[in-house]
């Protein structure tokens, strides 16, 4: 071959490798380009799935998906002394793209958000994404990856890529749901997501709701928003929307306008209670004025329930137990999942746990772990399927059994149970684990835990200089002091 030949062979092969080297870039961003002019299908079919999925809702009183406007009652947020109505979440996004929601335990801040998504997918340019943050605790990815992977379950059918360059492109609403529920070895890696998302693009909103014990004095740019308890009007919206027994919503309007609603202020002022307190009404006359004293009536009621149309008709319990196996069983399953962090259960996570639990000989009578699973969910609705997991119907359920479990501990096992519980804080505070341990047996409570506590810190601060002020520095751990 002569030497021209040859090195018109190179440069042609040479060529080729360039184009090569320049083809996938060229590919990738010619994707991301048609992306741009043709991917609002993909968004529409994403939302359009999106919207059907958090618009039905279901509740101790709504066993089946219910649309979520049969019953949604829009209740004003609280922020810096001033009502916010959030019919129109424009109202507080306009205040801040970056928003925390802060309210105590079933006071409706998912239902809010479930709300926030379905209004805001209406608009012509805004797309929302509402993530359960509960689901870093189970994953290594990246807070985008994850919601990558719930809008393309949901329809959209784009790559991690063509969403992350989107997110360049469009303007997006993140829901982010739930904070209080990341377990604490996740904390700070969520933390760190949901900042470096928030600087690298600004121009989003952020919603994220928590528990009101979580420390957020580093999220500096967030505007905090407080949930509101229901005034005696919103109650009675709400009992007027829920689809209940006439007679006995009739009966428990009238005693909410004579006064009830001023009695348990804290019961009914609480969407959650406020409902499970209709549905035991029928069968308890008074109210009590302890919450674990509440939840135990529910429970009964709950248990024993019949069907709505027919009144002697009482639902099979596939698992035989009677109540009182029934509830030790249920109050070891909450107490074990409880310190475990885990609201959210795989069918199989669940077996196991049941199937563990009958090794202890908790209950007289044998059981099947579908059988119970069957139970809690059909038949007594502590639990209820979204997919394929499982979920608490809500989790003041898991904290009651749970004190019920430790109530039922020998002294020292109890001792031991509730430093655990203080030393991890982010439980201590911000759920009703131990009101309600201290309301069922307050003598017990100060011996094996407020005694105790009080010496350990005492002991723990002794050496300083000021042991009193370093006492009160652990006292008040979310306070800075300066001296």
């Amino acid at each position: 071959m002569l030497p021209e030949s040859i090195g018109a062979v190179k440069a042609a092969t040479d060529a080729t490798q360039s184009v090569m080297k320049l083809k996938k870039p060229i590919l990738h961003e010619l994707a991301k380009l048609t992306h741009d002019l043709t991917d609002m299908q993909a968004y529409i079919d994403y939302l359009d799935s999106a919207r059907e999925k958090y618009g039905k809702v279901r509740s101790i009183l709504i066993e089946q998906p219910t649309d979520l406007y049969n019953f949604y009652v829009h209740n004003p947020l609280l922020y810096k002394d001033k009502e916010v109505e959030t019919e129109n979440m424009m109202n507080v996004l306009n205040i801040s793209n970056f928003v925390l929601i802060l309210g105590s335990g079933a006071m409706g801040k998912t239902t809010l958000m479930k709300h926030a998504f379905i209004s805001v997918s209406l608009s012509d340019d805004i797309i929302p994404i509402f993530i359960e943050l509960k689901d870093m605790n189970e994953t290594d990815i990246s807070l985008i990856e994850l919601m990558h992977s719930y809008i393309f379950r949901l329809g959209f059918k784009e790559g991690t890529d063509i969403f992350k360059h989107a997110l360049s492109s469009k303007k997006f609403l993140f829901l982010l749901d739930g904070f209080d529920e990341v377990v604490s070895p996740k904390v700070a890696f969520v933390q760190k997501e949901i900042h470096e998302l928030c600087d690298k693009y600004p121009k989003h909103y952020y919603v994220v709701t928590s528990r009101e014990s979580t420390d957020f004095t580093s999220w500096q740019r967030f505007h905090v928003f407080k949930s509101m308890p229901f005034s005696k009007e919103k109650a009675i919206e709400l009992i007027e929307k829920i689809p209940f027994d006439a007679s006995v919503k009739t009966k428990f309007l009238k005693n909410l306008n004579d006064g009830m609603y001023e009695q348990h202020v804290s019961f009914l002022s609480n969407p959650l209670l406020l409902s499970i307190m209709l549905k035991t009404f029928k069968s308890y006359a008074n109210i009590p004025m302890q919450l674990y004293r509440f939840y135990s009536n529910a429970f009964d009621c709950l248990y024993s329930m019949h069907d709505a149309t027919k009144d002697s008709y009482e639902r099979e319990r596939k698992s035989k137990l009677d109540e009182d196996s029934f509830r030790k069983l249920i109050a070891k399953f909450c107490c074990k999942t409880y310190f475990a962090g885990k609201s959210k259960f795989s069918n199989k996570e669940l077996h196991d746990e049941l199937d563990a639990l009958k090794k202890s000989n908790l209950t007289k009578t044998d059981y099947k772990a579908n059988d119970v699973i069957h139970d809690l969910v059909s038949g007594i609705c502590l639990l209820y399927k979204d997919g394929f997991d499982f979920y608490f119907t809500h989790r003041s359920f898991q904290e009651y059994f749970t004190s019920v479990y430790i109530l039922g501990m020998p002294d020292e096992q109890q001792k031991n149970l509730y430093m655990k519980l203080y030393k991890s804080k982010r439980l201590i505070f911000s759920d009703a684990v131990l009101p309600m341990l201290f309301d069922m047996n307050e003598n017990r409570f100060n011996v094996n835990f407020t005694i105790p506590l009080i010496r350990e810190l005492c002991d723990e601060c002794s050496h300083g200089e000021h042991p009193e002020l370093e006492l009160i520095k652990k006292c008040f751990h979310h306070v800075d002091f300066y001296f």
